[in-house]
C-alpha cells in the first residue's frame, strides 16, 4: 500500500473514498502544498509508524533491552548469556526497520520522480490536486491529525496520511489554520511522538483523538 492516497505504485496520484467537489467545494478558506521526495517520504513514513505503531516499537525495543540485561547478568562468559546478549543486539536496529523499508519501496516505486501536490481547503471538503488530477475529500474521512516542525499530517487510516508543508500555509497563520482543521474533522491535533518522549499521558491523549477507521 502506498504511504498516501495521493502515490500509487508508479508514483502517480491515485485517490481513494472520493467526494467529488461539486458546487459546495467552491469558496478556499486555505491553500497549501507539499513536494513527495526521498526526504518528505521518509518523514512520512517515519510518522505513520510513529502515529499508529509506537507501542509495538516499545515493545519491540523493551524485549531486545532485557535480551541484553538478561544476558550480562547471566555472564558473558556463559552460552546461554552470550545468546542472550548476541539476539539483543542483533535485533535492536530492528526497532525502525518496516518504516525504513516501507520508505525505501515507495521511493523505488517512484522510479526517481517527485509529486507535488497543492491542497485547498474549504468549509466544505479539501480538493488535492497536481498537474493530472483534481479531487475532492470529506473531513469526515480523516481519523488523525499529527504535526510536527515542518510538516502537518491528515489520516484517512492507519496506513496512509496526507502531508502538508507547514510552510506552505497561505494565509500564513498556522494557528488559525490548525483550528479550521480541528472544526472540520472534529479532532484535535496531536504530536509525532518517539520512544523518548512517549508518555501515558500523550497516549491517552492520542487515542482520544483517534477516530475508528470506517470503508
Amino acid at each position: 500500500m502506498a504511504l498516501s492516497p495521493l502515490l500509487n505504485r508508479r508514483g502517480i496520484k491515485l485517490f481513494t473514498d472520493r467526494k467529488e467537489s461539486g458546487g459546495l467545494c467552491i469558496m478556499p478558506k486555505y491553500h497549501a502544498s507539499i513536494e513527495y521526495n526521498n526526504d518528505t517520504i521518509m518523514s512520512l513514513s517515519s510518522s505513520i509508524n510513529s502515529t499508529f505503531r509506537l507501542e509495538l516499537k516499545a515493545i519491540y525495543l523493551l524485549i531486545c533491552l532485557l535480551l541484553i540485561i538478561a544476558g550480562t547478568m547471566i555472564g558473558m562468559n556463559t552460552p546461554t548469556g552470550l545468546i542472550c546478549v548476541a539476539f539483543g543486539c542483533f535485533f535492536l536496529p530492528s526497532v525502525n526497520a518496516q518504516e525504513k523499508r516501507q520508505a525505501r519501496n515507495q521511493i523505488k516505486q517512484m522510479n526517481g520522480q517527485s509529486l507535488h501536490v497543492d491542497y485547498t481547503f474549504t468549509d466544505s471538503c479539501f480538493i488535492c490536486s497536481n498537474s493530472k488530477e483534481r479531487n475532492g475529500y470529506s473531513y469526515s474521512s480523516i481519523i488523525r491529525l499529527v504535526k510536527e516542525a515542518n510538516y502537518y499530517y491528515l489520516f484517512p487510516n492507519s496506513e496512509q496520511a496526507y502531508m502538508i508543508d507547514r510552510s506552505s500555509i497561505t494565509p500564513n497563520d498556522e494557528e488559525r489554520f490548525e483550528g479550521f482543521i480541528s472544526s472540520k474533522v472534529g479532532l484535535q491535533w496531536t504530536q509525532k511522538m518517539s520512544l523518548l518522549t512517549l508518555s501515558i499521558k500523550q497516549w491517552r491523549f492520542n487515542k482520544a483523538n483517534t477516530k475508528i477507521a470506517t470503508k
